[in-house]
């Protein structure tokens, strides 16, 4: 039996093996076509299809995973999610010794120290022979509103646009408020050393529609503080403002809006008018209006002070109080002196300046040949930011929406000056029958 002998195989391995050469360029040839169909997909595709197929494909890649993924945020929706807090709680012992950032914390008035992860660090736990991997992942979160709702505040996300690069105001009164922030922020051991609480308080007046409630978003937006809006006639004593002031939070803007409308301040400005005594029995009467008593407060001026610049207005650190009226005079003198109040800020009827602003951010220009001619009449009419941004978005096109903000000027001076004879009218006629009366008080003397 005969039998054929194998060919002898001789393997070359240098022929075999690709060379650097080759791998540069068949990775330069993957990244180029990997950029070519990103920008087929980013030109062609419609963004929603590209998310479906996206999350399709991640999807598929994690069905293949044994892992199973919770997680827990700080907030849930409204409200604080106190699972949040339990696992800060739990994870605190368990921090491996080998772990190379720690965050260290101690509470106001504690006396331990609070051990937590920083960001993006991990810890492994077994739990019930499960093994557990915690990572803790940070978010720049913009700052959150709260609102109360019983005797619980409620928070939401700040999604307001304002900031002090959009805001309808002068430059000069921007650059003003920005500086008077920050030197705030930064005094945190000169209010120390001067027995003072760190605070600082803000009183916004103006007519409706000048920008009050944006300016306090761009303060919020600028120091990344969260704001707390405190309804004055919800509460109905002073330990309930109390209770409120406590439970806000540091880093914070504390907002009442309107305060000339709360109605035991007006009360008490009535009496003080028509000349009522301090301590006489009608002041301790409870306003007149038309509510249930259960529910007519007993909230005084007193208490307000005392919430304001009191012993309790020291409970927190780095708080600003804002309060907005569109009625200075209607305030009660205590309310207005430095400590309390401690920055006036005049929100006024728009400027030359702030129209600039607002075309700017409405309408995207900085130059137009009606421009003389508009800020010529803002000088004169009293109109607000609010009524000229208004007037802005009425069409795309810029000329046609100029054109009819003049026409809208025009009519607006046109009814301040009918408003402005009515008012001579009437004055005069006042004055008229003040004569008249004199005349009679004379006739009648013997």
């Amino acid at each position: 039996m005969c039998t054929v002998p194998k060919p002898t195989i001789f393997f070359n391995a240098t022929n075999q093996l690709p060379s650097a050469r080759a791998i540069i360029s068949a990775a330069a040839s993957i990244a180029a076509t990997a950029m070519l169909v990103r920008s087929f997909a980013k030109e062609f595709v419609p963004l929603e299809l590209r998310d479906y197929i996206f999350l399709k494909i991640k999807n598929a890649l994690v069905s293949f995973s044994s892992e199973l993924t919770l997680i827990i945020e700080d907030y849930d929706g409204l409200n604080h999610n106190l699972l949040y807090d339990a696992a800060a709680l739990y994870l605190e012992p368990a921090i491996p010794p080998d772990t190379k950032r720690i965050k260290v914390s101690m509470p106001n008035m504690g006396d331990k120290f609070s051990l937590s992860l920083e960001k993006d660090e991990e810890i492994i736990d077994n739990f019930n022979g499960v093994q557990v991997k915690w990572k803790f992942i940070s978010k720049n979160v913009p700052s959150r509103i709260h609102g109360r709702r019983g005797d619980i505040w409620e928070s939401l996300n700040l999604d307001h646009p304002a900031t002090f690069e959009t805001l309808a105001m002068d430059t000069d009164l921007k650059d003003k408020i920005m500086k008077d922030l920050e030197r705030f922020v930064r005094r945190k051991e000169y209010y120390k050393r001067v027995g003072k609480a760190w605070k600082r308080g803000y009183l916004l007046f103006g007519p409706p529609g000048t920008g009050k409630s944006s300016l306090i978003a761009a303060m919020a937006n600028y120091l990344n503080f969260d704001i707390y809006d405190l309804e004055l006639t919800d509460i109905r004593a002073n330990s309930e403002l109390r209770k409120v002031l406590t439970s806000t939070g540091n880093k914070s803007i504390l907002v009442v809006e309107d305060i000339d409308c709360s109605l035991e301040l007006q009360n008490r400005i009535a009496q003080s008018r028509a000349g009522v005594p301090q301590g006489s029995s009608q002041q301790n009467q409870p306003p007149r209006v038309n509510i249930p008593k259960k529910k007519q407060f007993q909230m005084t001026l007193s208490g307000l002070l005392n919430f304001v610049d009191g012993l309790w207005s020291s409970c927190g650190d780095e708080r600003i109080i804002v309060f907005t009226t569109n009625h200075k005079d209607r305030l009660d003198p205590a309310l207005l002196r430095p400590g309390r109040m401690d920055v006036h800020i005049h929100m006024s009827y728009c400027t030359p300046c702030g129209f600039k602003m607002l075309a700017s951010n409405y309408l995207g220009i900085s130059e137009h040949p009606l421009f003389s001619e508009i800020e010529e009449m803002i000088m004169t009419a009293q109109v607000t930011p609010a009524e000229v941004g208004e007037q802005l978005m009425k069409y795309d096109m810029p000329d046609k929406v100029l054109r009819g903000l003049v026409e809208f000027l025009k009519a607006k001076l046109g009814e301040d000056q009918d408003a402005e004879a009515a008012q001579l009218q009437s004055a005069k006629e006042g004055e008229l029958l003040e004569e008249r009366k004199v005349d009679r008080q004379t006739l009648i003397i013997p």
